[in-house]
């Protein structure tokens, strides 16, 4: 499912930066150029008002023994221990066709937002990453 920003240009890699520290606490799902959606509702920020707004991006999903890493053009948009508090807040499910999404309160993550983010991974591993972060996040409740 990689798409083809990120064969031509690596453009959904995870990050330099981020390498190092995701070999080191071991990898055990790397999905990278992948389609991510972003999806925002009733969003309320400093700089921002939307009722509903959705972006199309290039992003990857990382799992390790020690956290959950979703980035979109480069940028991490989930970086969490799985020892966080507030990952248990995070609503996980599985979506169509490999699809994993995430969604929370924009609040959880940013206190002077409000509304609620909604994040897809679509990727060949959905069903796989889900099973694996329902098992993580029963071992720290």
């Amino acid at each position: 499912m990689t798409s083809l920003l990120y064969r031509l240009f690596k453009i959904g890699a995870i990050p330099a930066q981020f390498r190092p520290v995701l070999e080191s606490e071991g990898v055990r799902l790397l999905e990278e150029g992948i389609p991510v959606i972003v999806t925002y509702r009733n969003l309320r920020s400093p700089r921002r008002l939307s009722s509903f707004r959705r972006m199309r991006q290039v992003g990857a999903l990382a799992l390790t023994h020690q956290r959950i890493l979703g980035t979109a053009f480069h940028q991490p948009i989930l970086n969490l221990p799985w020892s966080e508090k507030r990952l248990q807040q995070v609503e996980w499910s599985l979506g169509g066709e490999g699809e994993l999404w995430a969604a929370f309160e924009a609040g959880l993550f940013r206190p002077e937002w409000s509304g609620r983010i909604e994040i897809a991974f679509r990727c060949t591993q959905a069903s796989r990453a889900f099973t694996m972060i329902q098992y993580e996040m029963a071992q720290r409740r």
